[in-house]
Parts: C-alpha cells; structure tokens; sequence
C-alpha cells in the first residue's frame, strides 16, 4: 500500500528549489512501488536539475514499463536543459 500523501509530498519536493531536494527525489526513485517511483522520477524531471541524469537514468530499466517510460522521458527533458558546450 503507498499513502497518497507520500505521493502528494513528492509532487511538492518537485517545487523546491533546494538543490538537496534532488537527492531525497533520486532516493524516492528507487522505492519498491512503482507508484512511488513514478511519482519520484516525474518530480525530478519537474525540479529540473539536469545533474540528476546519471541518477535517473539507470530506472530505464526498471521491470515497470510504465517507470521505463517517465525515466526516459526525464532523461530526454533533462538533457535539453544542459548546455550545448557541455
């Protein structure tokens, strides 16, 4: 069973501007429900810190199509974020 206030305080990490919210979020990411780890990786891709990808792009992987799918998602708008020169 996940509390959907444990989802509902995930959603306002997202808005954060705390840099170390990241971490909780990347942490979050790895939790036993997939509902939970979806919730995580759309936060992190909503915090928007672009030094997150090598975190989150492992959950590309995850048995969960439906984790697979946000992780790449968040990878894909995360990388537009960083600069070209980089």
């Amino acid at each position: 069973y996940v509390s959907p206030g444990h989802i509902a305080a995930l959603k306002r990490l997202a808005n954060d501007p705390e840099l170390r919210i990241g971490g909780e979020l990347v942490k979050a990411a790895s939790d036993k429900h997939p509902a939970v780890r979806l919730a995580a990786l759309a936060a992190i891709t909503r915090h928007g810190d672009p030094g997150l990808i090598s975190a989150i792009a492992p959950h590309m992987a995850d048995k969960k199509a439906a984790v697979r799918y946000v992780a790449a998602a968040a990878v894909l708008k995360l990388s537009a974020l960083v600069p070209m020169n980089e």
